[in-house]
């Protein structure tokens, strides 16, 4: 039995969190559905496999804590209707483990329906999506892991989408993460394959883009693995091409058939540079300036960041000698995903 298989319901973590059930399991997190019993009500709790403590060197384990911190303060940071909400992050110093506590999304997962969605439909979601990517661009933050999997469609008549699963995966540097042509996963743009490749905007706008040609198709995307195969194995020369979606559903228009192929470029030079062009591409403009969203959310960003960055020093101390890049992810001269690969510099010369 894996260790995080021993967590069974009913299970109190960090003196207040029941386990209820196992959400979901990656490479490097573990997702919990627990009850949190100061405030009666459900909650989401993300930590790192327990069994990894003992697969990883000291020093792996210290620079997955510390991507693991980094997307605790990402998460912190972003005050949008349609990006999960993160509640709280402790230390439990009995398991070693860092725990992040998010909202409960009463929901489903676009992914779990499996249809075809009309074009109406698919783009409304898109436009969500869409906004709270730019919003995060916005704070210079990367998404990574944009797919139908990790939208969540709120139950009730509003059509509300939330965006979910930050990725800490694909911007850890170890073997267990490294993405292989076995598992290429079809919403995954080729940068996010090569550690050294520059992230940016665009590696979002091709994850979005893929993402709808699934909800018009019901069709996964073929991967930038297998259309640019002579990147990946030398010894294969026969690169596939990606079907265009209105191959496959006629009803797609021809505006919105081509702003997907484009933001599906293999190169990130052949893409759309931003989510926004994009959405102006595909007819659904996005509606929420950035001077907005920052007056908006000016005073409670700034008593946030206070709580969290004491909250954070505390857990330093707790586990110790992780300073590298988690404050400085507060710096608005340097976005995240730069202040990411300086980090990964000092960490790794």
């Amino acid at each position: 039995m894996n260790a995080w298989q021993e967590w069974e319901k009913g299970k109190l973590i960090g003196g207040r969190y029941h386990v209820h059930s196992t959400l979901g399991c990656g490479s490097i997190a573990i997702t919990y559905l627990a009850l949190d019993d100061k405030a009666n009500e459900k909650v989401v709790l993300k930590t790192i496999k327990p069994e990894l403590l003992n697969q990883l060197t000291v020093s792996e384990l210290k620079d997955l804590k510390l991507k693991f911190l980094q997307e605790a303060v990402n998460l912190s940071r972003c005050k949008h209707s349609n990006i999960v909400k993160f509640l709280d992050i402790f230390h439990d110093k009995t398991t070693d483990l860092i725990y992040i506590i998010m909202e409960y999304i009463d929901g489903r997962t676009l992914e779990s329906y499996r249809k075809v969605w009309s074009q109406k439909e698919a783009l409304k979601y898109i436009k969500q999506i869409g906004d709270a990517l730019t919003y995060l661009h916005d704070q210079g933050i990367i998404h990574r892991n944009v797919k139908p999997s990790n939208i969540m469609l709120q139950n009730g008549p509003l059509g509300k989408v939330v965006l979910i699963g930050f990725s800490v995966a694909q911007s850890f540097n170890h073997n267990l993460t490294n993405l292989k042509s076995d598992n290429a996963d079809s919403f995954t743009p080729k940068e996010l394959f090569w550690q050294e490749d520059e992230k940016g905007p665009f590696t979002d706008v091709y994850s979005l883009s893929a993402t709808l040609y699934f909800l018009l198709t019901n069709e996964l995307p073929l991967s930038a693995q297998d259309r640019n195969l002579s990147l990946f194995r030398p010894d294969n020369r026969n690169p596939r091409e990606l079907r265009e979606p209105k191959e496959i559903v006629d009803t797609i228009s021809k505006s919105v058939n081509r702003a997907i192929i484009k933001g599906m470029a293999i190169e990130a030079k052949d893409r759309y540079p931003s989510i926004e062009i994009l959405l102006e591409s595909l007819g659904i403009r996005h509606y929420l300036p950035k001077k907005f969203t920052e007056q908006l959310n000016r005073a409670s960003a700034k008593l946030d960041k206070m709580n969290m960055v004491i909250t954070i020093i505390g857990i330093i101390v707790g586990i110790g000698g992780m300073i590298f890049g988690v404050l400085g992810a507060s710096n608005p001269n340097c976005p995240p995903y730069v202040q990411e690969r300086e980090a990964n510099h000092q960490l790794n010369p």
